[in-house]
């Protein structure tokens, strides 16, 4: 784990969405080199002399269930594929509807392999049905529910899903990245699954993966986390892997996010409050915000590693995120606020004593206006917050007054 990549994980903490089951938000960075274009898929190659836009052959494959590969080849040739990234969209005839429709009507245990079957088979000639077969597995991976997704996490299937996970470009991530995490950690390959993300280039794909190793592996793929955490020398994994905590324990609407039991619960929570000190900010700072979602004591031991960061260093916005993920609604609509009001007032009055300093660049004042703002919208924060805004609506730098009052009429 000594190879060098690029951070990914800033932006996750911005959004802190979601996705991953919940969180959001999540986001990313530094990808496989041929990722941007598309031309590392697997297809490539066959596509300097066929385009791969036509319909694909109905030329029987092995392995596959005859009626999700008609419609998964329907898809192919008729929607929108985004062929450097698997997204599937605009379907004039509703084919990815009647793909659903039948996921959810038949329940076959056969949609994982017969899509990882067709992305090695005939997709490695057309990059279309390569990208449908692998954006239509993740995209699709909960359209049922969970135990329908575990039915399809066989072995056979999860080893075809790991091949793909070795090689797909790393334009994939958000479509493919939920198969290529659920289907080995629920087939319990974990350490199969960490030993392939270690082994890709650079990029987000292995990120997204990381993210979401707690949510379909449980407690025992902490070990992996722990792993990478300690011995990779790679500032984004290390980041992701700490996320991988606040992704599991999010407490949004969406249900496809098993909460952990409260004793799994500890046992991670435990394990990022451990890395609030780590000598990279960003790792720490995922830390924090992964235990903004642990909620209780947990958030103490935040404020308390991100009052001494605050004052050692400049409010940059990496770190005004991390304190505002100790008392926010997680974007959630009528949902319940990360922090209870003293520690709500304690992440306000962090920001506010590193607002004092004088050196602070206009961009991250601009993104610290946004933090006050959010943490002003926690219970009685309001007053303190608006006054702290009111003193920057007059500032020197035209950024930093909208932002401030674009926060101050959100509070009012």
């Amino acid at each position: 784990m000594a190879r060098a990549r690029p951070l990914s994980l800033v932006a996750l903490l911005a959004s802190l969405v979601a996705c991953s089951g919940g969180a959001s938000s999540a986001t990313g960075s530094g990808s496989a080199s041929a990722a941007a274009s598309g031309s590392g898929t697997p297809a490539a190659s066959a596509a300097a002399t066929a385009s791969g836009s036509g319909a694909s052959a109905p030329v029987a494959v092995a392995g596959v269930d005859p009626a999700i590969e008609e419609r998964v080849r329907a898809i192919a040739a008729s929607c929108v594929v985004g062929e450097a990234d698997g997204e599937v969209r605009d379907c004039p005839g509703d084919e990815r509807g009647a793909l659903v429709k039948h996921l959810r009507a038949a329940r076959p245990t056969t949609f994982v392999a017969t899509l990882a079957a067709l992305a090695r088979g005939p997709g490695a000639s057309d990059t279309k049905l390569y990208a449908a077969s692998l954006g239509l597995m993740g995209d699709l991976a909960e359209a049922v529910d969970r135990d329908w997704l575990r039915a399809n996490a066989t072995r056979p299937a999860a080893e075809g899903v790991l091949e793909l996970v070795a090689s797909a470009p790393d334009g994939f991530a958000y479509h493919f990245g939920r198969a290529a995490a659920a289907v080995p950690l629920l087939a319990g390959l974990h350490a199969e699954l960490a030993a392939v993300l270690d082994r890709r280039p650079a990029g987000t794909l292995e990120n997204h993966v990381y993210e979401l190793f707690l949510v379909y592996g449980g407690v025992a793929a902490l070990r992996e986390l722990q792993a990478v955490v300690k011995s990779s020398s790679v500032t984004s994994a290390r980041q992701a892997a700490v996320w991988a905590v606040g992704v599991a324990n999010y407490d949004g609407p969406i249900g496809i996010v098993s909460k952990p039991a409260p004793a799994d619960k500890a046992q991670m929570c435990d394990w990022a409050k451990s890395l609030l000190n780590d000598a990279e900010p960003r790792v720490a700072y995922a830390a924090a915000a992964a235990l903004g979602r642990c909620r209780g004591p947990y958030i103490d031991a935040a404020l308390a590693a991100l009052e001494v960061r605050a004052a050692q260093q400049k409010l940059d916005e990496p770190l005004g995120h991390a304190v505002r993920a100790q008392c926010w609604t997680e974007g959630v609509v009528g949902g319940a606020v990360n922090g209870t009001a003293p520690q709500c007032q304690k992440a306000l009055g962090i920001v506010a004593q590193a607002l004092g300093r004088k050196d602070l660049p206009p961009g991250d004042l601009r993104a610290a206006m946004w933090v006050v703002g959010s943490i002003g919208e926690g219970p009685g924060q309001a007053p303190a917050a608006k006054a702290l805004l009111g003193k920057f609506a007059g500032h020197a730098e035209r950024q930093v007054v909208d932002a401030a009052n674009e926060n101050l009429k959100r509070l009012r």
